[in-house]
């Protein structure tokens, strides 16, 4: 039962409503990531701010408008950091591709939503490629996947509009509307694995960096 108003309590408390995009730090590739949320925290203890609201962080594709989320799930893959994934700790060639990417947008005052995008999107695609034996035989993809059955459509929906040049789906020659059955279908072709799991493992770093920053 609900309480009746005169017995509510309210309690007032002081924070900061921001875009993670925002918080960019010497640590960052060109914009502000999930782990930067760490060190805004600590900012924000010392102001005696108690709270921190962030804008939506949903994957919104070629826009950067939060009003352009193509997934209600998938969190946007700009906000990562990708010198914090475990599986680049040893690779020097990729380390380096990192650090030149930060060198890059290092003193941009503002920063080029699609061309981050993309430059991230070319260096994960190289971790996934140079890691893919390594990140299969570990359980702890299969694991999130059961718990996120909805990365399967989002897995499938993402390839489908790379392949037709980011367009809207409404302009792609085969639209339809497949059921669970054929996404499960497509999902389980082994053909399709590499392809499919590529970003189920990138959603999956999403989440545990973005978990990191939260638990935080």
């Amino acid at each position: 039962m609900a309480k009746s108003a005169d017995k509510l309590t309210l309690e007032k408390v002081t924070g900061a409503s921001i875009p993670v995009g925002s918080l960019k730090t010497k640590d960052s590739c060109g914009v502000g990531e999930f782990l930067d949320l760490i060190p805004f925290a600590d900012f924000c203890k010392k102001c005696d701010l108690e709270l921190i609201q962030i804008l939506p962080v949903n994957d919104t594709g070629t826009e950067s408008s939060p009003y352009s989320a193509l997934s209600a799930f998938a969190l946007n893959p700009i906000y990562i950091s990708l010198k914090n994934l475990p599986e680049v700790s040893e690779n020097k060639e990729i380390l380096d591709e990192i650090s030149k990417l930060q060198k890059k947008h290092e003193k941009e005052k503002r920063f080029s939503y699609r061309n981050i995008r993309n430059e991230k999107f070319a260096i994960l695609k190289k971790i996934y490629e140079s890691a893919y034996e390594s990140i299969i035989k570990d359980k702890k993809l299969s694991e999130w996947e059961k718990s996120n059955e909805w990365v399967k459509a989002y897995s499938i929906f993402m390839q489908k509009k790379m392949k037709y040049m980011e367009a809207s789906w409404k302009e792609w020659p085969e639209q339809g509307h497949p059921t669970k059955e054929q996404i499960d279908k497509i999902w389980d072709d082994k053909k399709s694995a590499k392809e499919n799991k590529f970003f189920s493992w990138m959603q999956m770093r999403l989440d545990e960096q973005f978990k990191k920053a939260s638990a935080y």
